[in-house]
């Protein structure tokens, strides 16, 4: 790999360690506020895989660092290995929804980061000649995807009963 090549992935894995200590630190938080035992749990393991893709980024960041070359061995788990149901909230959150804004607002904060990291690893991805790098951002656009899928779905779900009973909806 050129020198070239290493500096464009370097600050690539630079920005995306950034950006995953951002979602992190956010879901860490959200974890600490949210009244809903079930949404804890859930916010608390989207801060461990957050922290998990920042891991991963420093893996090959460091890898580049030392050996000059990106690891082509790393393995990523795919989000289809997560097994269960992603259901953030319990089925109790309804009965309060009208004062659900805390959580609301996190589902609607966390769905932008997770929308904003897709499309930085995409444009990585899109951007990169070296194979082995343009698979290992691929992989992390599918795990954002993953996130964002269970942040939106678990939103579309709450979405119009919590309009309807925060005065929100024109109906």
């Amino acid at each position: 790999m050129n020198e070239q090549d290493q500096k464009r992935i370097q600050e690539g894995l630079r920005v995306a360690m950034l950006t995953e200590s951002d979602g992190h630190s956010f879901y860490k938080m959200a974890s600490l506020t949210v009244e809903d035992e079930q949404g804890r749990k859930m916010l608390e393991l989207l801060a461990t895989e957050e922290l998990r893709h920042f891991q991963w980024l420093k893996h090959q960041r460091d890898n580049l660092k030392e050996k000059g070359e990106f690891d082509e061995d790393m393995s990523i788990p795919s989000p289809e290995d997560v097994k269960g149901a992603r259901s953030i909230f319990s089925p109790a959150l309804r009965n309060r929804l009208d004062k659900a804004q805390l959580e609301m607002s996190v589902l609607s904060i966390g769905m932008q980061l997770e929308l904003n990291s897709i499309k930085y690893y995409e444009e990585l991805a899109g951007k990169e000649t070296l194979p082995a790098a343009k698979k290992f951002f691929q992989m992390l656009v599918d795990w954002e995807k993953f996130h964002y899928k269970t942040l939106c779905d678990h939103f579309e779900e709450l979405k119009e009963d919590y309009w309807a009973k925060a005065g929100f909806s024109p109906f």
